[in-house]
């Protein structure tokens, strides 16, 4: 093998940035007291077949024509019910005190936690779901079971659902939560006021957050006056289906997965991601994975987070085969390949650590936690090769290149996770 190594004199890094995106929930003025808050609204359609969400959700009867309704004091019940029903609880969450707050769910056939910004139900938003059985009080079985954490404001109500269908065999239902001064605990009405609603009429008809964002990404015509005409009740409207190529009359591609990655196209539907697209937002993990490990399948900067602080971004581990949420499972050094005879390159790039941020405060040493290397065919197309764990080194040597044409650019990151924006691209010619 012949090994020829070249050097780059400099990458010039600009500046890290120390500027961070807070997600936050809009929340409107407290609305007037509830006419009752002696329970949690409980709504339950009996006969009702299919183990999905959906199958309630999209039968003809719901919402407005429920067997029973009753008030009940907490989110947990077991084998109680019988078979083939759905429910529906409902009610405005108040937190003890401002913070952050983590929910879990376990159920059986499957279930959705749906939580809002305000008071009303038309800015929901899933954050926690499982479409097989999860065991009850099994909180690990599946990563969408458990909530991103959620800062949520004391005095402020949320309004609060929870969708559940089982279909055959035992059935339960527990959602639970942790906060600021408590640890996992069963929700009850303690803090789920009754949610006093005029009517479900508006509800049905308007179908939700959902349809109005898939209708405006597919470029279709949106009018929430009128229920979605979904002709083979299976959770996707008939313009959707159209949209990615499904049959509106086949209720069995709703749980097909177009684009192999691991999630049906109603479960794409949800969590508005795309079925045709293993990647919805580019960053080299596909979608389901990102759910499994509760990454945001809409935000690509979480690629180069590193969960678990090991010195691999999230993309590293991924593409490693390594868990990002442990330490100690850490991504191995490639070993150099045999060439077969032909040339092997290295290239060593060296770089001066950045000393002032963004904003023109200064950065020092001790602010940087690491470098991200990117490396591309073409200057248009850069992904990230590797990431630098010592923030004091300077260069680094990028072994078994091939002859040809290669763009390198570096980032800094700070201690707080924060990415600056990539130097400029270096062209080698090897």
């Amino acid at each position: 093998m012949n090994y020829k190594f070249f050097t780059i004199l400099s990458v010039l890094l600009l500046s890290a940035c120390t500027t961070t995106k807070t997600i936050s929930l809009a929340v409107n003025e407290l609305p007037p007291t509830a006419a009752d808050d002696g329970g949690i609204e409980l709504q339950m359609w009996k006969s009702i077949g299919g183990k999905n969400v959906r199958a309630l959700t999209r039968n003809a009867r719901f919402p407005l024509s429920s067997s029973s309704s009753e008030l009940v004091q907490e989110l947990d019940f077991i084998d109680s019910k019988g078979d083939k029903y759905g429910q529906r609880l409902r009610g405005l969450l108040m937190v003890p005190e401002s913070g952050a707050y983590t929910f879990w769910l376990s159920a059986d056939e499957s279930a959705e936690v749906w939580l809002s910004g305000d008071d009303t139900p038309d800015n929901k938003r899933l954050i926690a779901f499982v479409n097989k059985p999860s065991g009850y009080k099994i909180w690990d079985r599946y990563k969408t079971q458990k909530s991103p954490t959620i800062n949520l404001d004391a005095g402020t109500p949320y309004y609060f659902e929870v969708l559940h269908k089982d279909h055959l065999g035992g059935d339960y239902l527990n959602v639970s939560w942790s906060g600021p001064g408590f640890e996992l605990t069963t929700l009850t009405s303690e803090n789920l006021a009754y949610y006093d609603h005029e009517s479900g009429l508006a509800e049905s008809y308007q179908d939700g957050y959902h349809v109005g964002y898939h209708s405006g990404n597919l470029l279709s015509p949106y009018d929430n006056r009128y229920l979605p005409i979904d002709s083979d009740n299976d959770g996707l409207p008939n313009f959707y289906e159209l949209a990615i190529g499904t049959d509106p009359n086949d209720d069995a591609d709703a749980f097909s997965d177009s684009d192999g990655d691991l999630l049906s196209n109603v479960d794409e539907y949800f969590i508005l991601s795309n079925p045709l697209d293993e990647d919805t937002d580019n960053d080299g993990i596909p979608d389901g994975y990102e759910v499994l490990v509760g990454l945001n399948v809409l935000d690509s900067s979480d690629a180069v987070n590193d969960n678990d602080g090991d010195g691999s971004s999230n993309l590293d581990e991924y593409l490693a085969g390594t868990q990002i949420d442990n330490a100690s499972s850490v991504p191995e050094l490639p070993s150099t390949p045999d060439s077969g005879g032909q040339d092997i390159y290295a290239v060593e790039l060296n770089w001066s650590a950045p000393n002032t941020r963004e904003d023109g405060s200064a950065l020092s040493q001790g602010d940087i936690k690491s470098y991200k290397i990117y490396r591309g065919a073409s200057s248009g197309n850069m992904v990230l090769l590797i990431t630098v764990t010592d923030p004091e080194a300077t260069s680094v040597a990028l072994e078994s290149l091939s002859a040809g044409t290669h763009y390198f650019a570096i980032s800094t990151v700070t201690k707080d996770n924060s990415e600056s924006k990539k130097s400029s691209i270096v062209e080698v010619n090897i």
